[in-house]
């Protein structure tokens, strides 16, 4: 008798695409966990700032020692944080270096390419990446151009707040310039730059690795705002302070 032969089974086609330089993965994940840490800060000390506003008792002291001190640490800090991720220096790991290098090899950010990131399981996803890719890059376009990453490249070079954040940072935190700076950031200024390093990064987030960030503030995951609801100074007679009553969640 004749035996049938058994049909081999075609291996599914490879589908090549450009691939991205292994240091821009490597440069863009450091640039995501230092932004997301600064929003993170940034999460803290708002909601600290606005439970002392809401706390009548507290603002009755006209002694503003701490809140001074606490609010002097939040902004050198993400002042600090800023002037990094937009730095130029030749050694720095920072954003705008790294726009540089994809401003140099556009034609690597294809539209195939971020298309085939999306998983391939109905004809909607294919849509919704097409459309997503139509923002990030233009409509129509199959690749990323230079004219949209020099424009985001001179958001942040440009940006009024980020050169005033970067000018302090050089002359009065990093270095005591012998001339004094004489405009100083606003809280209002670290809020907007920070904004916009947000919104520049989750652009470039979704070209390289296709991820669809609404906001990068980290959710903390524990009540951490339970330490305020305990006195932490014992008074000298070994009463302690009374302690507040649990605040409302704003």
């Amino acid at each position: 008798m004749k035996t049938k032969k058994k049909r081999k089974l075609r291996r599914p086609k490879k589908v090549h695409y450009e691939r991205i330089p292994k240091k821009w993965s490597t440069w863009l994940e450091a640039i995501q966990n230092d932004t997301m840490h600064l929003l993170h800060l940034h999460n803290i000390h708002s909601e600290v700032i606005e439970t002392y506003r809401k706390n009548k008792q507290l603002r009755q002291h006209n002694d503003t020692v701490f809140i001074d001190y606490f609010n002097e640490t939040y902004a050198s800090r993400i002042a600090v944080g800023i002037r990094c991720i937009t730095d130029v220096h030749r050694r720095s790991l920072s954003l705008i270096k790294l726009m540089w290098e994809i401003c140099d090899n556009c034609n690597l950010l294809t539209r195939r390419r971020y298309v085939h990131m999306y998983k391939p399981s109905a004809r909607l996803v294919g849509r919704a990446a097409n459309k997503h890719f139509d923002k990030l890059a233009g409509k129509g376009k199959s690749s990323l151009t230079k004219s949209i990453v020099r424009k985001d490249i001179s958001s942040l070079k440009n940006d009024e707040r980020i050169k005033r954040i970067r000018n302090h940072v050089n002359k009065s935190l990093a270095h005591r310039n012998i001339k004094p700076i004489t405009k100083l950031p606003t809280y209002h200024d670290l809020r907007r730059a920070l904004g916009l390093v947000e919104y520049v990064v989750t652009r470039y987030s979704s070209l390289l690795f296709a991820q669809g960030w609404i906001k990068m503030t980290p959710t903390i995951q524990c009540n951490w705002t339970a330490i305020f609801e305990y006195p932490w100074i014992p008074t000298r007679r070994g009463r302690t302070i009374p302690a507040q009553s649990k605040r409302e969640t704003p």
